[in-house]
């Protein structure tokens, strides 16, 4: 899945920050939790959802954390998801931001 999401232009149009790319993980992490309720296959229940720290790769690409909380519908045992996600700008002329998932995510 990949996610694309559009903020205002500033001056340093082509470096992207922190805020930004934690704002675009924590609305990837959303988008996650949306089709993993989605699925009647699936067997967790997402309730809550965020991003976590994110580090620079370079001026333009971050790696941020992003986590799933929900509960195993059959059973009501609480699970933690987690993953990560690399945020990137896919435009020099525009300042929409990408992400896609890197890896497999971690369930505890």
């Amino acid at each position: 899945m990949v996610a694309t999401l559009g903020f205002g232009a500033t001056a340093e149009a082509h470096t992207l920050y922190a805020g930004p790319a934690r704002g675009t993980a924590a609305w990837y992490a959303g988008l996650v939790a949306r089709d993993v309720n989605r699925d009647e296959a699936n067997p967790f229940l997402a309730t809550r959802w965020g991003a976590t720290g994110c580090g620079r790769i370079n001026a333009h690409r971050w790696r941020c954390g992003i986590y799933l909380l929900g509960y195993d519908v059959g059973t009501n045992f609480g699970i933690r998801c987690d993953g990560n996600v690399i945020v990137y700008y896919f435009s020099e002329a525009s300042r929409n931001t990408r992400a896609y998932q890197e890896g497999e995510p971690y369930c505890r």
